[in-house]
């Protein structure tokens, strides 16, 4: 498997190809039946945003997850609170990443930095009354392929993977092969690594 950068050619034994569905059709461009399947994956753009804050959070709990039927829910699916990863990641305070809701998330997923702050605030507040006086600073990152979409016929369209031809040394993972999470991910490069063993 040769992979071509800057004019350079690099040979290696294999490729997994773990990168969002318009990304790999680019790589795979000279397999047209592999970019053709590509073309039939569907997601959706979302924001997500990382504030900052004064001290971390009292609580014991690494991530949240909250009903939409509830006022965090409202406008966010969950969060994550970086310094129980590592502590040497955020070495003074906190940093809690924002998940939004997958509607909003599309909404926003263009706007500029200051309104997708905005538009998570009321949530993060009804989580956390008194956070928002010990925000920091706050930066947005933007995901134009940030969900993937499993609706009518997902099922059927990966299964049909199967039959598409592809070369014995290259793979694809990605949380589109499985399911729309982190775990569908990982299980999908658990996949490609056995793909390429055999």
């Amino acid at each position: 498997a040769h992979v071509t950068v800057g004019g350079g050619d690099t040979p290696y034994d294999a490729l997994v190809i773990a990168v969002p569905p318009a990304s790999a059709r680019t790589l795979v461009a000279g397999i047209p039946a592999l970019a053709g399947w590509l073309e039939g994956v569907r997601s959706r753009p979302t924001v997500t945003a990382a504030f900052l804050l004064d001290a971390p959070l009292s609580r014991e709990w690494f991530g949240l997850s909250f009903p939409r039927g509830s006022k965090p829910g409202e406008r966010i699916a969950a969060l994550a609170a970086q310094s129980r990863k590592l502590p040497s990641l955020v070495p003074d305070g906190e940093a809690l990443v924002v998940y939004p809701q997958p509607e909003l998330g599309a909404r926003i997923a263009d706007a500029e930095p200051k309104r997708v702050v905005d538009e998570l605030m009321p949530g993060l507040v009804a989580a956390f009354p008194d956070i928002e006086s010990r925000v920091l600073r706050a930066r947005t990152y933007a995901f134009p392929e940030g969900y993937s979409l499993f609706g009518p016929g997902s099922l059927r369209h990966i299964a049909a993977l199967q039959q598409v031809e592809m070369p014995a040394r290259l793979a694809l993972a990605g949380d589109y092969l499985m399911a729309p999470s982190v775990e569908g991910a990982v299980r999908s490069g658990l996949r490609a690594a056995e793909r390429l063993l055999r």
